[in-house]
């Protein structure tokens, strides 16, 4: 059990590194990038007020390994499905980068200048999928496992999140969707397939 938490904590380690010098080794070395904007992303508006659920992720996402913490094989799984989707995305970081336009925001209060903050320490680049939402989806996934009951209330947070990144420019709608769709895809692969393929296993073997 000790060696699967300390597999768990490596593979968080591991995240963390992925997620700063990794993601901006990317960002600093893309060449060329095209911009899948429709008319509705133009008619979004941008509300500065929505930088505050954009910068709740990283304790929202927490929730999933601090809810398995206690629970080795789970906290391990939890590494291994977000280690999965984010080589995924990584995957589409290089092969096929996105962009997105932002709007040019005067720093008139502390909203804007913390939009601001976030644009100058993040190019408007690797857009899809988002990884903001891909990973908001992702921890609500986990918590309909784990923690149901907490789900409902969860869900209004992590909706906040997601919507946030459309509102304060980050993304795209496409960026949205495929980051709905990479997560779910990640929770199959790790969650559902697994334990699909073991309970053929254990019918094959009676």
């Amino acid at each position: 059990m000790e060696k699967k938490r300390l597999l768990g904590v490596s593979l968080t380690l591991l995240l963390i590194f992925l997620h700063t010098a990794v993601y901006h080794f990317i960002q600093n070395n893309i060449t060329g990038a095209f911009l899948p904007a429709f008319w509705l992303d133009l008619a979004i508006p941008y509300v500065s007020a929505f930088v505050i659920p954009y910068l709740i992720l990283t304790p929202f996402i927490a929730i999933a390994f601090l809810m398995t913490w206690k629970k080795p094989d789970d906290f391990l799984k939890v590494n291994i499905v977000f280690l999965v989707l984010t080589l995924i995305s990584f995957l589409f970081f290089v092969y096929l980068p996105t962009a997105t336009v932002r709007p040019d925001v005067t720093a008139n209060n502390m909203l804007d200048y913390a939009v601001n903050q976030i644009y100058a320490g993040d190019k408007a680049l690797n857009c899809f999928p988002s990884l903001h939402v891909s990973m908001t989806f992702l921890t609500l996934l986990i918590i309909r496992r784990y923690k149901r009951e907490y789900l409902i209330p969860l869900s209004v947070i992590g909706l906040f999140i997601i919507l946030s990144t459309l509102f304060i420019k980050q993304h795209n709608i496409a960026d949205i969707f495929g980051g709905i769709t990479f997560a779910a895809l990640s929770f199959w692969l790790v969650f559902v397939r697994r334990n699909t393929n073991k309970q053929y296993i254990s019918v094959v073997k009676r």
